[in-house]
């Protein structure tokens, strides 16, 4: 392969091999325009590269051919990433740089790569050495608005270099800057930068009242036994636009529900630091039984009342409904000997339960002690100050500091899973003298957590003969 290094003489011997061949066509450039932090998918950044970039092209009197955008993408972070060889590596991910360098190599489609900067191009040394070699073996130019890139000499790749080693370590330090901004930040309760969180303005700080009260509907709820199904088609039924002003999805609404931003706790890498400087849309013990309630297995989604909760009596397996023949039926398939028609089923098992709420006593059921959240609360706080102060005297020895947070991890534990105990009380409290009516009126999620967390269904043999329904057949005891 002949290697051409000068820019100049390779357009030039494109346009003169052209002429011979009677084709006059100008050089076909590709146009990478690149910028790190788009906020809101903000275009303008790219836009003027774009447009100084088909400018000094037209100058040249190439022709643009191919635009290669990167909105918002780092050319200094790296992830990491499964190599071809199966091994894993830290490597900066820029798919457009990549198919650029490809196409330019390739030569089918661009003949030479137009970039703002060598800032905008690259900032990590790996990706320029790529970049020089595609220069390099295939003899295409890659050249820059600004003049500050020129790969076609051995002086040129020399100041590449330099000047990316140099960018590289810039990014770096400030890389360090701003992980310890944000630590300070974390520490003195002010929230940080990032999207804007459903329920406050673009700062994260001002509550939204509208937002604000729909979160809190959610956590009622939610709490109430309703389902994440059920509240998402909800939401979007009502047309509440999400905090993205599109529609919700399974794991906005979980998204909403779970962030210690909305219980006014401060956090960092996950971590509780402090308590917000901003006003909280929940308080922390709700937020704290939203978190336990995510923890405790609940009946699946289901479309009838009595689906995964009713056991036949001969194999126990679960039953299953048939909407074609208004029928639960075992589904267990070594068994699938019982059926019940579905309507008399649900009546007389919504009869029994509304029956048992009328007048339940939950004096025995265990209850959260009233400064559980401030106890974990403290804890976590203390957490935070030994892994502070470790940090702070240059422990040397992990397994000291391990043995202190397992302990601290163990008390934590114990008082959430007291948190997580008492769900059951709440739902039910919440539901007790409920009437007919007011049953009818709620969601089917709701009916099932209760129906799930109240009683014990269990479907037997009926009698021989025509009889319309047999109540003997049903068992119905307190779970």
């Amino acid at each position: 392969m002949v290697v051409v290094h000068d820019a100049g003489r390779v357009e030039a011997a494109r346009s003169h091999r052209a002429a011979e061949e009677g084709d006059a066509s100008p050089v076909r450039w590709g146009l990478l325009v690149r910028i790190s932090d788009a906020r809101d998918d903000d275009e303008e950044g790219v836009g003027r590269q774009e447009k100084d970039g088909r400018r000094e092209i037209e100058r040249r009197g190439g022709d643009m051919v191919k635009l290669y955008r990167e909105n918002s993408v780092s050319a200094f972070k790296r992830r990491v990433i499964t190599l071809p060889d199966g091994t894993r590596a830290r490597r900066v991910v820029r798919p457009e740089f990549r198919t650029a360098l490809g196409d330019l190599y390739d030569g089918k489609l661009i003949d030479a790569l137009m970039v703002y900067d060598l800032d905008r191009f690259v900032r990590d040394p790996r990706d320029l050495e790529d970049a020089i070699d595609v220069a390099e073996e295939a003899g295409r130019p890659i050249a820059s608005v600004t003049g500050s890139l020129d790969l076609s000499t051995d002086h040129g790749i020399m100041l590449a270099r330099m000047m990316v080693a140099h960018a590289n370590q810039s990014s770096r330090d400030t890389s360090r800057r701003v992980k310890r901004m944000h630590v300070g930040l974390a520490e003195e309760g002010k929230p940080s930068g990032g999207r804007r969180a459903y329920g406050y303005d673009k700062y994260r700080l001002e509550v939204i009242p509208d937002e604000a009260a729909v979160i809190r509907e959610l956590a009622r709820r939610r709490l109430a036994g309703e389902g994440w199904v059920s509240l998402v088609r909800d939401l979007n039924r009502r047309g509440i636009p999400a905090a993205s002003g599109g529609r919700w999805s399974l794991s906005s609404v979980r998204s909403v529900l779970m962030n210690p931003h909305v219980a006014g706790i401060r956090t960092l890498r996950g971590e509780e630091t402090a308590d917000g400087t901003w006003e909280a849309i929940l308080d922390r013990g709700t937020w704290e039984q939203l978190r336990a309630l995510a923890a405790v297995r609940r009946p699946p989604s289901r479309r009838f009342l009595l689906s995964g909760i009713a056991r036949c009596g001969l194999c126990g397996g679960g039953f299953s409904g048939r909407a074609d023949r208004g029928i639960y039926r075992c589904s267990n398939p070594a068994c699938m000997r019982i059926t019940r028609k579905m309507t008399p089923l649900d009546e007389y098992v919504t009869g029994v339960v509304i029956g048992m709420l009328a007048d339940l006593d939950l004096s025995d059921t265990p209850t959260r002690r009233p400064d559980t959240m401030g106890e974990i609360t403290a804890l976590t706080r203390r957490r935070n100050a030994v892994i502070a102060a470790f940090a702070d005297i240059g422990g040397d020895d992990p397994m000291e500091l391990r043995r202190a947070l397992a302990e601290l991890d163990g008390q934590i534990d114990r008082l959430r899973k007291q948190t997580a105990g008492g769900q059951r009380g709440r739902l039910l409290a919440g539901h007790v003298g409920i009437s007919r009516d007011q049953w009818d009126t709620l969601p089917l999620d709701t009916r099932r957590a209760v129906v799930a967390s109240l009683v014990t269904v269990t479907v037997g043999r009926s009698k021989r003969g025509r009889v319309p329904f047999d109540v003997s057949s049903v068992s119905i005891t307190p779970a």
